[in-house]
């Protein structure tokens, strides 16, 4: 049995199946799947014991048949039915990582070279493979006849394994990979081999193995190319809005901002434009920004960050990553890069529910624990998390009946700008035909000064405020102690965060004046905080009134 690409295949039916003597010769297609066998003589036609075989799949050749008729115009379908079947078996995780049980034996007190083909959940859950205890023989494209059976601990049985030795696959493998007995498979082994699956045929009751060496696979990388030569930040390449000037400037301040506003305001749209101009891009196509809807399901961190599987590893467990996790281990990787997180709809369950690891982790530094790892446990994921000082995090809002309100807590540490289109930009699209913004990419440095900027805005680097530091006391002052008898009143933190906000709009435009900056803080950081009913808060809000 031969599984080779197309074009070997028709040079090996040229070469084998078109002889000056006549041999029998029939081919069967089911999907997409073609064999073409070959017998000695018509008696063993009869009884179908092929004298040689070729099988390969033809997903993707135009007019295969047509092609084979006018190649080969003696050959004629088989009477009988054939029946063939095919799986594919990934020895890569989702996390491009060797799956487990290539590496069963690489454990304290194992023979190193133990191992098991953890099968797909469709595979081991479907009649390809016979129930354990039943042992099969597998036929191998490099032909050898190995003896498998069903393995693991439930019943259908999840994973093939050599029955007699379970260590013979795990050599098997290893020769197959070019690599020493007893050393640990990595994915780089793998992808230099140039096959990272295993492709089972089941033709009738007979079992086939494709494990055909292929080109070497580039591994996918998760290095960006950071710039050196950083320009100066530059907003207004991006936009000349207000909007997009206190979105930046409060990115800069603080790594977490809130977009609330009406559905359809656009504040989606202007975290993904300005994620877009500031896109940076691997060779193998990962981006630097991920946007990730919230569900009404989220109750707890293991949406965004991931969940301790203690089943999985032959029940030893493991802990399975989120899409979130695994970009903040990209924003890990590459420091010198922006990486932004969008979550859209953030108030469809509750924040604190699922956020409040987030939100004290980026106010202290400290790392988030993700699981206690059990005393077997070998999975590869660290049991901790720190969240690196270029990720940054914007939440969308919708403010409905079907979402829920912020506490203190979470607004406290978040600049919160609200959209509100004006009139006349949404009642001109009636009469004009809407203008779809296609942002560009900013010029190469510009998503490295970005992150610069802000550690230096973040250190206080800026220098002090000179004299408009008076002003900011006088106004926030007298603030303050209209706001102290309602229970309102900030604290050391907001005091903090509005001063890295000031510093963060001077750097980014300095024609601002401080009142236009402290009306920013007042709109975004102080009043969004204050709720209650008019009994509650009116006589405040008739203060507030007066002295703005």
């Amino acid at each position: 049995m031969s599984f080779v690409d197309t074009k070997h295949n028709f040079d090996k039916i040229e070469r084998d199946f078109t002889k000056q003597e006549i041999r029998p010769t029939t081919y069967s297609i089911v999907d997409n799947l073609f064999q073409l066998n070959s017998y000695t003589d018509d008696e063993h036609l009869k009884t179908g014991h092929a004298s040689q075989t070729i099988q390969f799949d033809t997903e993707g050749l135009k007019d295969f048949l047509s092609i084979l008729k006018r190649e080969f115009p003696d050959l004629a379908p088989e009477s009988k039915t054939t029946e063939i079947k095919k799986v594919v078996v990934p020895l890569l995780d989702k996390n491009n990582e060797p799956q487990y049980g290539l590496n069963w034996g690489q454990r304290i007190n194992r023979e190193p070279n133990q191992a098991y083909i953890q099968l797909p959940i469709e595979v081991y859950r479907s009649d390809f493979f016979p129930k354990k205890p039943e042992h099969f023989f597998i036929h191998t494209d490099d032909g050898l006849d190995i003896k498998f059976t069903r393995a693991q601990k439930t019943e259908e049985g999840t994973a093939l394994q050599t029955p007699d030795d379970n260590s013979y696959f795990g050599k098997y493998i290893r020769d197959r990979l070019g690599i020493p007995h007893g050393q640990e498979i990595t994915a780089k082994h793998i992808l230099d081999y140039g096959c990272k699956e295993i492709t089972f045929f089941k033709i009738n009751d007979k079992f086939y193995m494709d494990f055909s060496r292929g080109t070497p696979i580039a591994e996918k990388s998760s290095l960006f190319n950071a710039n050196s030569n950083l320009l100066p930040f530059d907003i207004s390449s991006f936009s000349t809005s207000q909007i997009a000037l206190r979105y930046t400037a409060s990115l800069l301040a603080k790594p977490f901002t809130i977009l609330t506003g009406n559905s359809g305001a656009g504040k989606t749209r202007i975290a993904t434009q300005l994620a877009s101009w500031l896109i940076k891009t691997t060779d193998s196509g990962l981006t630097n920004s991920l946007v990730v809807p919230v569900g009404a399901d989220w109750t707890d961190n293991t949406k965004i960050l991931g969940y301790f599987n203690p089943l999985a590893n032959n029940g030893t467990g493991d802990f399975i990553k989120s899409d979130v996790l695994n970009f903040i281990g990209l924003a890990k990787d590459n420091p010198k890069i922006p990486f932004f997180l969008i979550l859209d709809e953030m108030n469809l369950s509750h924040v604190e529910r699922y956020f409040s690891d987030f939100l004290s982790a980026m106010e202290s530094g400290k790392p988030i624990l993700l699981y206690k790892k059990p005393e077997n446990c070998e999975s590869t994921v660290e049991e901790t998390i720190t969240l690196p000082k270029n990720l940054f995090v914007t939440g969308t809002v919708n403010i409905d009946e079907t979402t829920y309100m912020f506490s203190p807590k979470v607004l406290d540490r978040a600049n919160v700008i609200e959209f509100t289109p004006e009139k006349e930009d949404v009642l001109k699209i009636f009469s004009h035909k809407p203008e779809i913004q296609e942002i560009q990419p900013a010029p190469d440095g510009m998503a490295e000064a970005f992150v610069e900027l802000a550690e230096k805005v973040r250190n206080f680097e800026n220098g002090p405020l000179t004299d408009d530091g008076a002003d900011l006391d006088g106004i926030f002052g007298n603030l303050y102690d209209i706001l102290k008898p309602a229970g309102f009143e900030f604290a050391y933190r907001s005091t903090k965060e509005i001063v890295l906000y000031y510093c963060a709009v001077k750097s980014i435009n300095d024609e601002l004046t401080t009142l236009e900056i402290i009306d920013h803080q007042i709109v975004q950081k102080v009043l969004p905080k204050i709720h209650g009913n008019k009994k509650q808060i009116g006589e405040l809000l008739n203060k507030l009134k007066e002295f703005l």
